[in-house]
Protein backbone atom coordinates (compact mmCIF):
# COMPACT_ATOMS: atom_id res chain seq x y z
CA UNK A 1 0.00 0.00 0.00
CA UNK A 2 1.51 3.17 -1.27
CA UNK A 3 1.29 6.60 1.27
CA UNK A 4 -0.45 8.90 0.01
CA UNK A 5 1.12 12.42 -0.64
CA UNK A 6 -0.86 15.30 1.14
CA UNK A 7 -2.28 16.99 -2.01
CA UNK A 8 -3.50 13.56 -2.60
CA UNK A 9 -5.26 13.76 0.96
CA UNK A 10 -6.57 17.60 -0.11
CA UNK A 11 -10.31 18.14 -1.32
CA UNK A 12 -10.44 18.20 -4.97
CA UNK A 13 -10.97 21.83 -5.20
CA UNK A 14 -7.90 22.59 -3.47
CA UNK A 15 -5.21 20.16 -5.22
CA UNK A 16 -4.73 22.75 -7.93
CA UNK A 17 -3.73 25.38 -5.72
CA UNK A 18 -1.25 23.38 -3.49
CA UNK A 19 0.35 21.95 -6.17
CA UNK A 20 1.01 25.23 -7.66
CA UNK A 21 2.47 26.15 -4.20
CA UNK A 22 4.62 22.87 -4.16
CA UNK A 23 5.73 23.79 -7.70
CA UNK A 24 6.00 26.89 -6.73
CA UNK A 25 8.52 26.31 -3.52
CA UNK A 26 12.29 26.21 -3.54
CA UNK A 27 13.23 22.36 -3.79
CA UNK A 28 14.84 22.51 -0.29
CA UNK A 29 11.20 23.58 1.10
CA UNK A 30 9.31 21.20 -0.59
CA UNK A 31 9.12 18.15 1.80
CA UNK A 32 8.78 20.60 4.86
CA UNK A 33 5.73 22.01 2.98
CA UNK A 34 4.22 18.74 1.76
CA UNK A 35 4.43 17.83 4.86
CA UNK A 36 2.67 20.95 6.55
CA UNK A 37 -0.12 20.46 3.88
CA UNK A 38 -0.28 16.45 5.11
CA UNK A 39 -0.30 17.55 9.10
CA UNK A 40 -3.25 20.21 8.17
CA UNK A 41 -5.39 17.92 6.01
CA UNK A 42 -5.09 15.23 8.67
CA UNK A 43 -5.87 17.76 11.50
CA UNK A 44 -8.94 18.82 9.45
CA UNK A 45 -9.91 15.38 8.52
CA UNK A 46 -9.86 14.01 12.23
CA UNK A 47 -11.81 17.06 13.12
CA UNK A 48 -14.59 16.13 10.68
CA UNK A 49 -14.70 12.83 11.92
CA UNK A 50 -15.56 13.98 15.87
CA UNK A 51 -18.14 16.36 14.63
CA UNK A 52 -19.76 13.45 13.00
CA UNK A 53 -19.16 11.14 15.86
CA UNK A 54 -20.78 13.88 18.21
CA UNK A 55 -23.69 14.39 15.73
CA UNK A 56 -24.61 10.78 16.12
CA UNK A 57 -24.40 10.77 19.54
CA UNK A 58 -26.51 13.82 19.75
CA UNK A 59 -28.95 12.46 17.60
CA UNK A 60 -28.63 9.52 20.14
CA UNK A 61 -29.69 11.78 23.17
CA UNK A 62 -32.59 13.66 21.19
CA UNK A 63 -33.96 10.23 19.72
CA UNK A 64 -34.03 9.67 23.59
CA UNK A 65 -35.81 12.69 24.83
CA UNK A 66 -38.09 12.22 21.83
CA UNK A 67 -38.97 8.94 23.36
CA UNK A 68 -39.36 10.83 27.01
CA UNK A 69 -41.62 13.26 25.26
CA UNK A 70 -43.83 10.25 23.63
CA UNK A 71 -44.16 8.83 27.55
CA UNK A 72 -45.12 12.31 28.77
CA UNK A 73 -42.36 13.13 30.98
CA UNK A 74 -40.74 15.75 28.83
CA UNK A 75 -43.11 18.79 28.15
CA UNK A 76 -40.56 20.14 25.63
CA UNK A 77 -36.91 20.41 24.11
CA UNK A 78 -34.70 22.10 22.12
CA UNK A 79 -30.99 21.91 20.71
CA UNK A 80 -28.06 24.81 21.53
CA UNK A 81 -25.70 25.85 18.39
CA UNK A 82 -22.85 28.16 18.74
CA UNK A 83 -23.27 30.98 16.46
CA UNK A 84 -21.33 30.13 13.24
CA UNK A 85 -20.53 32.05 10.08
CA UNK A 86 -18.42 30.50 6.73
CA UNK A 87 -15.39 32.48 6.77
CA UNK A 88 -13.60 31.67 3.24
CA UNK A 89 -15.30 27.97 2.89
CA UNK A 90 -14.76 27.16 6.62
CA UNK A 91 -17.07 27.13 9.62
CA UNK A 92 -15.97 29.25 12.45
CA UNK A 93 -17.65 29.99 15.23
CA UNK A 94 -18.92 33.27 16.52
CA UNK A 95 -20.56 32.43 19.64
CA UNK A 96 -20.16 30.00 22.52
CA UNK A 97 -23.00 27.89 23.01
CA UNK A 98 -24.49 26.46 25.73
CA UNK A 99 -24.62 22.98 26.72
CA UNK A 100 -26.42 20.79 24.25
CA UNK A 101 -30.05 20.51 25.08
CA UNK A 102 -32.16 22.13 27.19
CA UNK A 103 -36.27 21.88 27.95
CA UNK A 104 -39.08 21.32 30.50
CA UNK A 105 -40.37 18.45 31.86
CA UNK A 106 -43.61 17.64 32.36
CA UNK A 107 -43.80 18.65 35.85
CA UNK A 108 -42.92 22.26 35.14
CA UNK A 109 -39.25 21.78 36.17
CA UNK A 110 -36.15 22.96 33.53
CA UNK A 111 -33.51 20.57 32.55
CA UNK A 112 -30.43 20.61 30.46
CA UNK A 113 -28.28 18.02 29.30
CA UNK A 114 -24.58 18.36 28.09
CA UNK A 115 -23.20 15.18 25.35
CA UNK A 116 -19.64 13.99 25.96
CA UNK A 117 -18.62 10.77 24.46
CA UNK A 118 -15.16 8.85 24.83
CA UNK A 119 -13.44 6.31 26.73
CA UNK A 120 -12.49 8.90 29.25
CA UNK A 121 -14.38 12.41 29.48
CA UNK A 122 -12.75 14.90 31.73
CA UNK A 123 -13.74 17.79 33.94
CA UNK A 124 -12.19 20.62 32.44
CA UNK A 125 -9.78 21.45 29.38
CA UNK A 126 -6.01 20.80 29.79
CA UNK A 127 -6.68 17.61 32.37
CA UNK A 128 -6.33 14.68 29.64
CA UNK A 129 -4.74 14.51 26.23
CA UNK A 130 -5.30 17.24 23.77
CA UNK A 131 -8.87 17.30 22.31
CA UNK A 132 -10.08 14.36 24.56
CA UNK A 133 -13.76 15.09 25.66
CA UNK A 134 -14.26 17.22 29.02
CA UNK A 135 -16.98 19.93 30.30
CA UNK A 136 -16.44 23.09 29.06
CA UNK A 137 -15.57 25.97 31.82
CA UNK A 138 -19.11 27.86 30.09
CA UNK A 139 -20.80 24.63 30.13
CA UNK A 140 -19.82 23.48 33.67
CA UNK A 141 -21.06 27.15 34.99
CA UNK A 142 -24.38 26.77 32.71
CA UNK A 143 -24.77 22.99 35.13
CA UNK A 144 -23.81 24.43 37.97
CA UNK A 145 -26.77 27.29 37.65
CA UNK A 146 -29.43 24.89 36.29
CA UNK A 147 -28.70 22.90 39.33
CA UNK A 148 -28.53 25.63 42.04
CA UNK A 149 -31.96 26.64 40.40
CA UNK A 150 -33.42 23.84 41.08
CA UNK A 151 -33.49 22.35 37.60
CA UNK A 152 -32.17 19.40 36.86
CA UNK A 153 -28.41 19.14 35.12
CA UNK A 154 -27.20 15.91 33.17
CA UNK A 155 -24.45 14.52 31.86
CA UNK A 156 -25.45 12.42 28.72
CA UNK A 157 -22.77 9.95 28.41
CA UNK A 158 -20.97 7.37 26.15
CA UNK A 159 -17.80 5.86 27.09
CA UNK A 160 -18.43 2.90 24.62
CA UNK A 161 -20.88 1.19 26.71
CA UNK A 162 -23.91 2.90 25.58
CA UNK A 163 -25.38 5.82 26.42
CA UNK A 164 -25.88 6.44 30.15
CA UNK A 165 -27.11 9.89 32.49
CA UNK A 166 -24.81 11.53 34.79
CA UNK A 167 -26.41 13.51 37.01
CA UNK A 168 -24.62 17.22 37.40
CA UNK A 169 -24.11 16.81 40.99
CA UNK A 170 -23.45 12.99 41.04
CA UNK A 171 -20.30 13.38 38.61
CA UNK A 172 -17.35 12.00 40.41
CA UNK A 173 -13.92 12.50 39.00
CA UNK A 174 -10.68 10.71 40.01
CA UNK A 175 -7.81 12.72 38.68
CA UNK A 176 -10.11 14.70 36.73
CA UNK A 177 -11.33 12.04 34.61
CA UNK A 178 -15.11 11.35 34.76
CA UNK A 179 -15.66 7.79 36.91
CA UNK A 180 -19.29 7.90 37.72
CA UNK A 181 -21.46 5.23 36.21
CA UNK A 182 -24.68 6.83 35.86
CA UNK A 183 -28.05 4.99 34.90
CA UNK A 184 -29.49 3.79 31.23
CA UNK A 185 -32.54 5.94 31.92
CA UNK A 186 -32.78 9.87 32.27
CA UNK A 187 -36.34 8.80 34.35
CA UNK A 188 -33.44 7.16 36.89
CA UNK A 189 -31.68 10.68 37.34
CA UNK A 190 -34.90 12.99 38.22
CA UNK A 191 -36.25 11.36 41.22
CA UNK A 192 -34.20 13.69 43.37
Amino acid sequence: MTRRSAIDALPASLRALNAHALAACPPVEREALSGALKRRSDYKARGRKAQRNGASFERQVETALEVLRARGVVAWYGHAEPGTVFVGGELRHTSVGGCDWYGVLAGGRAFVVECKRGRKIYRAKGIGPDRAPCIAEHQAVQLTAYTAAGAVALLAVDRGDGLRWVQWTDARWDKGALVSEGVTTMEGTMGR
